[in-house]
């Protein structure tokens, strides 16, 4: 298994390399995707990759890289927008798209997770993925060496994660 954390930018050059397309992206075997696109379109240049796909191998989710929700103005405007946390549906259905690769894990199975920066959002799934999975955390941060963390993002799945094994 190989766990990828990746800015927008080089998963969105990945993909055009390797002939992956939103019509076939449901056919790649063994590649899983999780794709955190912003919540807005401020600051982003481009929608998602993945924008308006269907699949049981990609996850598109929309949430910023913040510690709270607030309220920002747009630059030289008067709009406004709203930053927006994860949320804890949102938690679920990471877990719950863990938890479908892990139905269908082999030592081929590729986890790309990406978001703006390939740091903060994408860094703590990719680092809840890697105890999810059991994962080498020493190989995970030499592939991944600039992932740093999002606090609301790593304390919420480590939380549902948590109160799942209770639930069950």
């Amino acid at each position: 298994m190989l766990i990828k954390v990746l800015n927008k930018y080089d998963f969105n050059d990945l993909m055009i390399s390797n002939n992956i397309t939103k019509e076939n992206v449901g056919e790649v075997e063994n590649t899983y995707i999780i794709s955190i696109n912003d919540s807005h379109d401020h600051f982003s240049k481009f929608e998602s990759y993945f924008q308006d796909v269907v699949s049981d191998n990609v996850l598109v989710l929309h949430f910023d890289d913040s510690d709270k929700n607030y309220e920002m103005k747009v630059k030289d405007s008067e709009e406004t927008f709203t930053l927006q946390i994860m949320t804890e549906d949102q938690g679920k259905e990471i877990i719950t798209f863990l938890n479908n690769v892990k139905s269908k894990l082999d030592d081929n199975t590729q986890l790309l997770i990406h978001c703006t920066a390939g740091q903060n959002r994408s860094g703590s799934v990719g680092k809840f993925a890697v105890d999810f999975f059991e994962y080498n955390i020493n190989r995970f941060n030499v592939e991944n060496p600039i992932v740093k963390g999002n606090s609301v993002v790593t304390s919420t799945l480590n939380r549902l994660w948590l109160w799942s094994h209770y639930l069950d």
